[in-house]
């Protein structure tokens, strides 16, 4: 091969014969699906193409022969058609320390509140938005009465003041959903000396059956709180209404 070099490089030695290099890394790029083009000047840096998709990215010889390259290009592109099949678009990658490589800056299109969410958490359909869901817990708690002040470390559960007495009370946000009213503990009236049922139910799972006997003033609202699988049959064998649970 013939090559124009500098008087210097010969003195110093330092000079390489670029074709070599080139049919080395047209080798080396073949078995990984990338194409060298041309070297970058002021580094050790070159412009691959990617066979499959024709997308260039700049990346050092070493990282093509040893590591596992991917085309950031169509990551991109993948990662922004998630995005609008859930209902959101990608604005970047998150900048805040307390995050990683795997999490991601979106806008939520229906509400357009911006969050950080998991790459895997929005391919999976594992995500909410947090804003509407702590505006829908604080209007279903105004409806009942109550004021949503903080969350709690059990979850589901918030701190809540009630807007008659001031008093303040750990509640699940299911019951203040579900129930017709919520009373204040601290206050005379509680779930003891209101008007309550008594009931036995026959429950099933698949072949699996037994019977719970237990007391509420909504029995329907009772069993969607058991926790039970999608599928379980529940049949009332008995209730009978009582002035308080004391009776």
């Amino acid at each position: 091969h013939v090559e124009e070099k500098t008087v210097r490089q010969i003195k110093d030695g330092s000079f390489r014969c670029s074709l070599c290099i080139l049919e080395k890394y047209k080798k080396i790029g073949n078995k990984k699906g990338v194409i060298p083009i041309t070297p970058i000047a002021g580094g050790d840096y070159w412009w691959w193409e990617f066979s499959a998709c024709g997308h260039k990215r700049k990346m050092q010889p070493m990282n093509v022969i040893h590591g596992d390259i991917v085309c950031q290009e169509c990551i991109k592109n993948k990662h922004n058609a998630e995005a609008l099949s859930a209902g959101l678009t990608l604005i970047g990658p998150a900048t805040d320390a307390n995050y990683d490589a795997n999490f991601r800056v979106y806008r939520i299109n229906s509400c357009d509140h911006i969050q950080v969410f998991a790459l895997s958490s929005i391919r999976d359909g594992n995500w909410r938005c947090d804003i509407c869901l702590e505006e829908k817990l604080k209007k279903e708690a105004n409806d009942k009465g109550l004021q949503l002040i903080r969350s709690a470390k059990r979850q589901g559960y918030g701190f809540y003041k009630f807007l008659q007495c001031d008093h303040k009370q750990e509640i699940h946000s299911s019951q203040i959903r579900h129930s017709s009213y919520i009373v204040c503990r601290k206050c005379n009236s509680n779930s003891w000396t209101r008007p309550n049922y008594l009931y036995l139910l026959k429950l099933q799972v698949n072949s699996m059956e037994w019977l719970k006997l237990g007391h509420s003033a909504h029995i329907n609202n009772r069993t969607h709180q058991y926790g039970l699988p999608i599928g379980y049959k529940c049949k009332v064998i008995f209730k009978k209404k009582y002035t308080t649970r004391m009776a």
